[in-house]
Order: C-alpha cells, then sequence, then structure tokens
C-alpha cells in the first residue's frame, strides 16, 4: 500500500510540474478596469499621427483621435489600419479620445476573447456608457463594417 501512494504521489507531482502555463490572468473586464487601461498610454499609436478626425455618418462620438495599444497595433498594416477580413487580437484595446467641449470622454473597445467589450466613460473615469450594456447602442452601428472587426474607422477615415 505504501508503494502504491508513492507511485501515486510521484505521478502527480509529475503531472503537475508539467502542467501547461496558462500565462496571464485575464482581464476583469469593468467600466474601472478599462479606465485604467485608457490612462496606460506606453506602447500606445496614434491613428493617422493623432489627427483630429471628425465626425462621420451619423456618428454619435463627434471629433475624436483614434488610439490602439501595442497588441491591436501588431496587425495593423502599413497604412496603420487593420486589413479587410482582419481580426484584432485578443486584449486589444481601441479608443476613441472625444474632443468635446471642455472635456474630453473616451469611447473604448477591448477585445475579450472573440468579442467586445464598449464602454464611454468620462475624463475622470465615471461610466458614460457602462461595459455592462455589453455594446446594445454600439453594436448596430458598428455592425456596418464586420469585414474590419467592427471598426468603422478605417472604412470612414
Amino acid at each position: 500500500m505504501t508503494r502504491l501512494l508513492s507511485i501515486l504521489f510521484v505521478f502527480i507531482l509529475l503531472f503537475h510540474s508539467c502542467a501547461k502555463d496558462k500565462g496571464p490572468v485575464p482581464l476583469q473586464v469593468s467600466d474601472r478596469s478599462l479606465f485604467e487601461l485608457v490612462q496606460q498610454t506606453a506602447g500606445s499609436g496614434y491613428y493617422q499621427s493623432g489627427a483630429i478626425l471628425p465626425g462621420a455618418g451619423n456618428s454619435p462620438h463627434g471629433s475624436f483621435k483614434l488610439r490602439m495599444n501595442s497588441v491591436a497595433q501588431r496587425v495593423l498594416n502599413s497604412a496603420g489600419e487593420l486589413p479587410a477580413g482582419g481580426t484584432f487580437p485578443d486584449s486589444s484595446l481601441i479608443v476613441k479620445e472625444l474632443q468635446l467641449p471642455g472635456t474630453t470622454q473616451y469611447a473604448v473597445m477591448y477585445k475579450d476573447g472573440t468579442s467586445w467589450a464598449w464602454a464611454e466613460l468620462s475624463a475622470s473615469g465615471n461610466a458614460v456608457y457602462s461595459v455592462t450594456s455589453k455594446g446594445a447602442s454600439c453594436i448596430p452601428c458598428h455592425s456596418g463594417s464586420t469585414n474590419r472587426d467592427l471598426v468603422r474607422t478605417f472604412d470612414l477615415h
């Protein structure tokens, strides 16, 4: 019996030591965690060199600057755009810095696995449009550009 327990113990040790690393703990997506990501600008890059882009079509956002984290930037082509038919990888962050009189708001898309988390946040981090809404007001407009992973900017600017 002791020998059987010893063999079982060794087997468990071997199995545990050979387990693959599961990688970093995934982000617990919330308005607060998205605001914290928005504040981390290291490694971020601006679309069209940070030009202020006008709101297009019936966009509710108005004029904005668009920036992406380094994860999102990895899949951009030489023009700085996601190629038609492309998708952004998990943990991509896309931030529209809305240029409103007197304040800035952030319209945020965060790739959480294979879907997007959507939020609009004030300059102080308060939810104007909470991630808990699951993009219900965003997706209908953004669905017009499914060939670029629901990002409309590349088609409009």
